[in-house]
């Protein structure tokens, strides 16, 4: 029909990168224990929140940097076609700040965001996970449609991917930018085959699909934190 089309046979499994704006947070389902990381702060009129990956717990425990613990407040969680984001409260006073790296000593300013259309194959982009830590590599896809039903049913082909290395389970929920810049957050992986199950790409969903009346939290050094609507 005179559509581009790109075919890839790779002998990767897909999954999402299962429970582990850039901090810890803990939960169980039944016995089973699940880490999973937070993604940018958000807003909702009064109520400030931190976003992960709708796979991860319903029940989550936030774990600082100093080991002090925080137990979250479940808001919702949007988990189908499009989106993989649920959203807790109970942070505290919101602050447009995000950690950069494995040990959580340094912040970076949320000053900007960029959406999906404004996203291009070969973009240089970071993410911050609490199993990979600080990585950096280039955008791919910004049409991807995962496989099988990770969506809850089938997944719309509204994903971005990113090549690996680094991507590993635990990483759910993380933070994906350029600079001071917000992109997404993280969903999940293509995972190799073998006893290493390198981590072939990792694909995640755009700021643009945060839940209805959800708002980053822009850090602005001269007024204090302001919201910043997508839509």
């Amino acid at each position: 029909v005179g559509v581009p089309l790109e075919v890839r046979v790779l002998p990767v499994a897909m999954s999402n990168a299962s429970a582990v704006g850039g901090s810890r947070v803990e939960g169980f389902e039944g016995t089973r224990r699940y880490v999973c990381t937070t993604g940018f702060v958000v807003r909702n009129g009064d109520k400030a929140g931190v976003p992960t990956a709708a796979h991860c717990p319903d029940q989550l425990l936030y774990r600082g940097p100093d080991g002090g613990e925080r137990g979250l407040t479940f808001e919702g969680g949007w988990g189908w076609a499009y989106r993989d984001v649920q959203v807790h409260s109970g942070v505290g006073a919101p602050e447009g700040l995000f950690f950069v790296d494995r040990e959580r000593s340094v912040m970076r300013p949320l000053l900007s965001w960029r959406t999906r259309p404004q996203t291009r194959a070969g973009d240089f982009v970071c993410m911050r996970g609490e199993s990979s830590g600080y990585a950096c590599s280039t955008v791919e896809l910004v049409d991807f449609a995962p496989p099988g039903e990770l969506c809850g049913g089938p997944c719309a082909a509204s994903w971005v991917t990113a090549t690996g290395p680094a991507c590993r389970r635990g990483d759910s929920g993380s933070p994906v930018f350029i600079g001071t810049t917000a992109l997404g957050i993280l969903k999940g992986g293509a995972y190799r085959q073998g006893a290493g199950r390198d981590c072939a790409f990792y694909y995640y969903m755009s700021v643009d699909y945060l839940p209805e009346g959800w708002q980053l939290v822009r850090a602005d050094s001269a007024d204090g934190p302001s919201t910043t609507q997508l839509r």
